[in-house]
């Protein structure tokens, strides 16, 4: 282990700190539920961007030709964007969401096996672990 009192190291990726497994495996349930409430506020923003599209997704305009004599413009239907980039950002945040959830799930299932044997972490590992998600 590097001397860190020392700064001679300046690769602090490289130090390791031990912790439990089952500090480790509390870490990692912690960081599932906080991926689990976000997985879930995704979830119903998306649907709520759902109901907002049928509702208001859509504006049709008609031509006034009924209306003005030798006036014609052609019928549209203009698709509202930004519903569809709240949407979009709904579904890649749920995947990203769920593929986090799947990590910390497989990290859980392998670290309850390990009761409280000693693991070597580094700082990117204790930040998997112990980061609060801004």
């Amino acid at each position: 282990m590097a001397d860190i009192s020392t700064g001679r190291n300046a690769n602090r990726t490289a130090w390791e700190f031990s912790y439990t497994a089952s500090a480790v495996l509390a870490g990692a349930a912690k960081k599932k539920a906080f991926h689990q409430s976000r997985l879930k506020w995704w979830t119903e923003k998306k649907e709520a961007v759902k109901e907002t599209i049928k509702a208001e997704g859509m504006d049709f305009e008609e031509s006034l030709s009924d209306v003005v004599s030798n006036s014609y413009r052609q019928t549209g239907v203009n698709i509202r964007t930004d519903l569809l980039k709240d949407l979009n950002e709904c579904n890649s945040r749920i995947n990203v969401h769920r593929d986090k959830i799947s990590g910390y799930d497989a990290w859980i299932e392998v670290l309850g096996s390990q009761g409280d044997a000693a693991l070597a972490l580094t700082q990117d590992d204790w930040l998997y672990f112990f980061s609060v998600p801004a």
